[in-house]
């Protein structure tokens, strides 16, 4: 239907009409489109399609936040399902809705009054709980993805009100828990955005203040390190690999190796820079020295010559030798 340009959403046109809309600024029809949000029928539909569409959303983020009682049904649709997040039955169905809600969200956050009140209003709070269980089933899994998602297009810009808020809602206990139970995945995503706060002042006056915070965000790097060192070790051993493969077979296997091991090596680069930044918190140094998983020496042996982890493992170790002569 949609490839002929007919309705699949319960208005009068497509997805090409909400461009053209959109380019000639329709806002009545806008706004008639949007407002079927409200309609149970329809929600899913056009959720869909703007979560596919998603350059579109910054552009609709004041109208889709302004029309009265879209926001409060997305919301709802989030809520709905939080008991069958608690109790891991929640269908894949039902977190594809939902992400997508999320997505939406994400998306409308890149708009700048938006963003704010989104902060205002608190939303978030609606979104961080989703985050809690890590059961490793596909819909919640998923549905972790796009809440971190959402995060990260908050703290990717900067700021102090932000940084504050999501600090205060738990995020770094959220982020430590991700890293040591979740999909490698989840753990990416978290440990940069465990990065994002500890080198904003804010999340760096956090960590620097409160010792047992520190203890437990390392404890977390530790396990997302080690993790990373171990998966790490297994394909920088190519030769053992492929060695009974065949000249095509070796050299496409050999790529496919190198190209996981810089994925791999860019991604332990996190975990480097948050260790870099730790040392600087009073006794950090010293714990960050006691504390660092051998694995990552093990690594750096195989893989020096890489220049971005060679600079932070050079500068991280430069910082924890200082430390063990003042020590």
């Amino acid at each position: 239907d949609r490839a002929e340009g007919r309705s699949t959403i319960g208005f009068e046109g497509s997805a090409n009409d909400l461009a053209i809309w959109i380019q000639k600024r329709s806002w009545s029809k806008l706004r008639l489109f949007i407002g079927d949000l409200k309609d149970d029928s329809k929600r899913d539909t056009i959720v869909g399609l703007l979560s596919e569409k998603t350059q579109y959303v910054p552009i609709l983020a004041p109208l889709l936040w302004e029309t009265d009682g879209v926001i409060h049904c997305l919301i709802q649709e989030i809520l709905s399902i939080f008991p069958k997040v608690r109790d891991s039955s929640l269908s894949e169905t039902e977190a594809d809705k939902v992400s997508n809600i999320i997505t939406i969200f994400q998306y409308m956050a890149m708009n700048t009054d938006v963003r704010h009140l989104m902060l205002e209003s608190k939303l978030h709070k609606c979104l961080l709980p989703l985050l809690t269980n890590t059961s490793q089933v596909k819909p919640l899994q998923y549905l972790r993805l796009s809440t971190l998602g959402f995060v990260g297009v908050l703290l990717r810009f900067q700021d102090d009100k932000i940084m504050t808020e999501l600090i205060g809602c738990n995020l770094f206990p959220l982020c430590v828990n991700i890293l040591k139970k979740d999909s490698m995945l989840a753990k990416t995503v978290a440990i940069r955005i465990i990065e994002r706060l500890i080198y904003h002042q804010v999340g760096y006056a956090e960590l620097y203040e409160n010792k047992e915070l520190f203890d437990h965000i390392l404890d977390g790097i530790n396990h997302f390190a080690s993790s990373i060192c171990s998966s790490l070790s297994t394909h920088l051993m190519v030769d053992g690999v492929v060695s009974d493969c065949d000249a095509q077979d070796f050299f496409k296997t050999k790529i496919q190796h190198d190209q996981i091991c810089q994925d791999q090596i860019r991604i332990l680069c996190h975990a480097l820079k948050c260790y870099i930044r730790m040392t600087y918190c009073p006794g950090g140094a010293i714990a960050v020295f006691k504390d660092l998983p051998r694995s990552v020496n093990n690594v750096y042996k195989m893989a020096s010559n890489d220049p971005k982890f060679k600079e932070f493992y050079s500068k991280l170790a430069s910082r924890l030798r200082a430390s063990s002569q003042v020590a």
